[in-house]
């Protein structure tokens, strides 16, 4: 079947378009499935999410060969639809992501906001992959999750005054309770009807609550925590999720990395411009002539390829040293802030904005963010990994060390046994705590070469 890449062709011009090899996997994919699926929309924000399918494939093993990960979709389905474990490319695996924006108050303590968002926790990746059983405390998750302080000055200019406003926002999913979840539901095989139906009554977690009451509860506590007050208190802009299917009469829509506008209830939508920079505000002027279903990306999609830390100067460098946190001690670097984005100040954005019958309205830019880490060493090759590490010809890289023969890997899983033998590994380039190698930039440079 044929998908309707209108949009993503708006931005990407018909050659891009017509040579993209991941559209051309995902319309084959469909091709087969073609009697049971009713349409499905390439959102300009189409593109492959590499952490997300490393993360997909070590959780899957085995049963995730060969599979890739998609953002930017809305898939509509027919009742009789069988759903797969093969789905994960277009059912993107952060089940019910929720987005918010309170305004905060002017008498806000900004310093203490941003050291109460330094003690949010994080969820390990690899006890997410092993899911572990771990505590019910709120923790992030190690992909895509983000808390922070956004600001935006508008001006009046009827009066000539001007206003600067700080808003407090979330990126948030509740991965260790439902991606695996996600996963069991697809390896049964059921139709989309049933599958639709599992998802939004069972109950899971230790609360035993509903996907979606588990998600608000836990991005709405998050808020509270936050500000210290009510979330009936706070002066909310704006709210909304993505990720979810939804069902008409006849067919079952799901999201990916979209939202559906009408949803919103005229409250204004939010675009995630890069993450480095900060978020779009939008009104939406919606009328019934709507050709997409009413759907609008969340973020600008991805482009191949990472900002390098060659490439960026000393006021950049400046700014994702003090703005931005997450865990360092287990990646110096961050994939999704270095990721390269599409920009929206351009003439083909701005006709995708017509035609998603959105008006632009305030730019918020981020002033302080955390995280997730994307401690996702293992599937960069070395020469983006090179790229992608802060620091002069003397800063150490972590490289990880190949663990597919048995001996190798025999080391170092049981290192702190072998050690006591024999050093094997010169303690100057291995790294005991992550099983990397870390050598001098430089180095690793003339290596490579």
């Amino acid at each position: 079947m044929a998908l309707n890449v209108d949009l993503y062709r708006e931005i990407h011009g018909p050659a891009q378009t017509e040579q993209n090899k991941h559209l051309k996997s995902l319309e084959d994919y469909f091709h087969v499935r073609r009697e049971n699926v009713a349409q499905v929309t390439v959102m300009p924000n189409f593109c492959l999410d590499e952490d997300m399918t490393y993360l997909m494939q070590r959780i899957l093993k085995d049963k995730g060969k060969g599979l890739r990960i998609y953002r930017g979709l809305l898939v509509e389905l027919r009742p009789n639809y069988t759903m797969k474990l093969s789905d994960l490319c277009f059912l993107y695996p952060q089940l019910c992501k929720l987005r918010g924006y309170v305004e905060l108050e002017p008498k806000a303590d900004l310093e203490e906001i941003k050291a109460r968002i330094q003690q949010i926790c994080e969820l390990d990746i690899n006890d997410l992959i092993e899911d572990k059983q771990t505590e019910d405390s709120f923790a992030i998750s190690p992909l895509y999750n983000s808390i922070g302080l956004y600001r935006s000055h508008s001006s009046n200019e009827e009066w000539g005054t001007s206003r600067e406003s700080n808003v407090l926002g979330y990126d948030l999913s509740c991965d260790k309770y439902l991606m695996h979840f996600l996963v069991h539901l697809l390896e049964q095989e059921m139709n989309v009807t049933e599958f639709h139906k599992r998802l939004v009554t069972t109950k899971v977690g230790s609360t035993e609550q509903t996907p979606l009451n588990m998600a608000n509860d836990a991005a709405k506590g998050a808020i509270e925590f936050l500000t210290g007050k009510d979330e009936d208190e706070c002066n909310w802009l704006t709210d909304f999720g993505t990720n979810w299917m939804y069902k008409n009469a006849q067919n079952y829509f799901y999201f990916n990395n979209c939202i559906s506008l009408l949803a919103l209830n005229k409250r204004p939508t939010v675009l995630q411009t890069a993450q480095v920079a900060g978020v779009q505000f939008y009104k939406t002027a919606l009328t019934n002539s709507h050709k997409h279903s009413y759907a609008w990306p969340t973020d600008t999609g991805f482009l191949e390829g990472y900002h390098s830390d060659n490439s960026l100067n000393v006021q950049q460098r400046e700014r994702i040293r003090e703005t931005f946190v997450w865990n360092r001690d287990t990646i110096n670097f961050n994939t999704s802030l270095m990721q390269q984005v599409n920009k929206i100040n351009t003439t083909e954005w701005k006709s995708v904005e017509s035609k998603l019958q959105v008006i632009p309205d305030s730019f918020y830019r981020v002033t302080f963010c955390r995280l997730s880490t994307h401690a996702i060493y293992a599937r960069l090759d070395a020469k983006t990994l090179l790229s992608l590490v802060p620091g002069e010809r003397e800063a150490l890289v972590d490289f990880p060390l190949d663990q597919e023969h048995v001996v190798l890997d025999t080391i170092i899983k049981d290192y702190a046994r072998v050690e006591s033998f024999a050093k094997i590994f010169n303690p100057l380039y291995y790294n005991k705590q992550k099983n990397t190698l870390r050598i001098p930039k430089g180095i690793a440079e003339i290596i490579l070469k």
